[in-house]
């Protein structure tokens, strides 16, 4: 795990481009406490930086940027390859040589051997940049759930490409312009929809994407990868569940260095536990605790881990004590969030124990149908086709909603009411923060006109269950959980991996019909690794929450929040609104 930025096509000075490179490395520090390096091209026209974090190959034979044997390429790599071993034994086969042991020297010499069909062979989380001075040509890829970031700009001809916004930034080449479609974007759903960002002419590199690109070429990265919801006729869908986490914990176990694990009161990180424990004696699990909220999860945890046989350890997290956090929470985020502040106190907690590899079990509500989103969104669409073949005027009405009512859910409810019915929309409904009105009146308070953002989705035939699964892996995961936990676990120099966000996992379970892997109460990931303990049978989600709707009229965070102000019509409840907004603010101050 590490951060990453390269400069492609470069066309000024050597003073020039050591100064962009630089400015970029010093603002990727964090992401990677191990080790540092910079090369420039001798002709002055690329640059690469890196900062890695030492899980596989911790010797000087892992330092990047790395160049193949031939010396003909270059690589800056952020992420883990899970299946490098049986990559390299398949080259070494073909009568490739290494020198150390690193899966970043795996990708190197298959690049080098297949070009950039080689990303499809790669099975884990990434994002890389291989630039090959011969050719002049660079290959840029993203892994197929976008665990791991990549920005990426043309700047006077030149490509920047970097694992945060804020690198990109500290080049001094990048205009500091504020987006309009991140903004709305941001503002109706809590986070920037992919592929925007908050800076204008900044954009997310798509996830399951690869291109090969050189200076003066259009910029188009191509899918190597697409989930597909395909149901299989009769299986033993139990066995084929079984095998397929089995396996992909077991992949996610390799690592030079100790494996812990995040372990919240719920199913989906019991589960990864669960089967991690199998084969890791004495893992160690990491937690938070809120004593005295209405739903801390301190004995359900401790359950948990004593039917694990873990070594525990939990940070009980009162108002006081977050709120002297906050402002360094604040600081870690590359893009702002309503979320991530849980991740950004646990990782925390994890690695002043000592910790630098932690399993999560994200990805189980999208897998197994663990949100209330599962439900409601059909029923949600189903209401407004039925509103929509009737003769009741629903935009007449969803605009006076939207318009004139005082509450905030009363006002998406009227902004939902206008738009063409789409699970999208009622799952924006459900998940929004200000309704479309709100969002235009609060990009023309920061000087935007007020825009909506437009929809890249592409369209697919999958039943509802299904498709409830593809918007949220390709929606709220995609642009608010996986951003928040790289952000948040790496602003400690902390790798979080995911076992549930597998390609071989994924094709398995993306083959079961809905109405059996989506049953309630994820009952196929509970059977998959049952038995249970009695505190986790039939038990109501939660997630890994904090109780910020209690801390925020603690004195302490009143004060912090304070000097927010916005235009008057717009109502700063619940928490979640003051909570985006203020993020927000903090970081066009500091950014813009």
């Amino acid at each position: 795990m590490c951060g990453i930025g390269a400069i492609i096509g470069w066309q000024g000075s050597r003073e020039g481009l050591e100064r962009a490179i630089h400015g970029m490395w010093r603002a990727l520090t964090h992401r990677g406490p191990d080790d540092a390096g910079i090369w420039i091209s001798p002709d002055a026209t690329t640059a690469l930086c890196h900062h890695r974090l030492a899980i596989l190959d911790l010797t000087s034979a892992g330092h990047q940027p790395m160049a193949s044997l031939s010396g003909h390429l270059r690589i800056v790599f952020n992420g883990e390859i899970y299946n490098y071993v049986e990559l390299r034994s398949e080259l070494s086969a073909a009568g490739a040589h290494f020198q150390g042991n690193s899966d970043t020297e795996v990708i190197l010499a298959g690049v080098e051997r297949e070009g950039i069909a080689f990303i499809k062979k790669l099975e884990g989380m990434f994002a890389l940049v291989v630039h090959n001075e011969r050719s002049n040509q660079a290959w840029l890829a993203r892994d197929s759930f976008g665990i791991k970031p990549l920005y990426q700009t043309i700047q006077k001809g030149a490509l920047f490409a970097a694992s945060e916004v804020r690198a990109l930034l500290a080049s001094g080449e990048v205009p500091r312009k504020l987006a309009n479609a991140g903004l709305m974007g941001f503002l109706q759903s809590g986070s920037v929809p992919e592929p925007y960002t908050l800076i204008e002419g900044v954009h997310m590199f798509p996830a399951a994407h690869a291109i090969q690109w050189r200076t003066g070429q259009d910029f188009q990265p191509t899918p190597y990868w697409e989930l597909n919801f395909a149901p299989q006729p009769d299986s033993d869908w139990l066995e084929k569940t079984q095998w397929a986490l089995q396996t992909t914990v077991a992949r996610h176990l390799v690592s030079d260095v100790p494996v812990g694990i995040f372990l919240s009161g719920g199913l989906d990180s019991f589960a990864i536990a669960r089967l991690a424990a199998k084969s890791l004696r004495g893992m160690t699990s990491y937690s938070i605790s809120t004593p005295g909220a209405d739903f801390d999860e301190t004995q359900a945890v401790a359950q948990s881990a004593h039917a694990l046989g873990l070594t525990a350890h939990s940070n009980a997290l009162g108002p006081v004590e977050a709120s002297h956090l906050f402002n360094d929470y604040l600081n870690a985020q590359d893009q702002p969030s309503i979320d991530g502040f849980n991740i950004f106190c646990v990782a925390r907690f994890a690695r002043s124990l000592g910790a630098k590899v932690v399993l999560s079990g994200l990805g189980g509500d999208e897998w197994f149908g663990g949100y209330g989103t599962f439900q409601r969104a059909p029923r949600l669409t189903q209401i407004a086709n039925l509103i929509r073949s009737g003769n009741w005027p629903a935009s007449t009405a969803g605009h006076y909603l939207e318009h004139f009512s005082s509450h905030a859910k009363l006002r998406r409810l009227g902004a939902w009411m206008q738009r063409k019915p789409s699970l999208k929309s009622s799952l924006q409904l459900v998940r929004g923060i200000f309704s479309d009105d709100e969002s235009r009146q609060l990009a023309r308070h920061y000087g935007l006109r007020g825009q909506t953002a437009m929809s890249l989705n592409s369209v697919h035939h999958d039943c509802p269950g299904d498709a409830v699964s593809r918007l949220e892996i390709q929606g709220y995961m995609l642009n608010q959980l996986l951003r928040d936990g790289d952000s948040m676990t790496m602003a400690h120099g902390l790798e979080m991996r995911l076992p549930l966000l597998d390609r071989q996992l994924a094709t398995a379970l993306a083959g079961i019909p809905a109405n059996i892997r989506l049953r309630p109460g994820k009952e196929l990931l509970a059977e998959a690794v049952s038995p249970l303990p009695d505190h986790l049978v039939n038990v109501r989600k939660k997630g890994f929450l904090l109780p910020f709707d209690q801390w925020l009229a603690h004195p302490e965070w009143q004060q912090i929040f304070q000097p927010l102000q916005a235009p008057a019509k717009i109502s700063l409840n619940p928490w979640y609104r003051k909570w985006g907004l203020f993020a927000l603010d903090r970081w066009i101050q500091k950014h813009l």
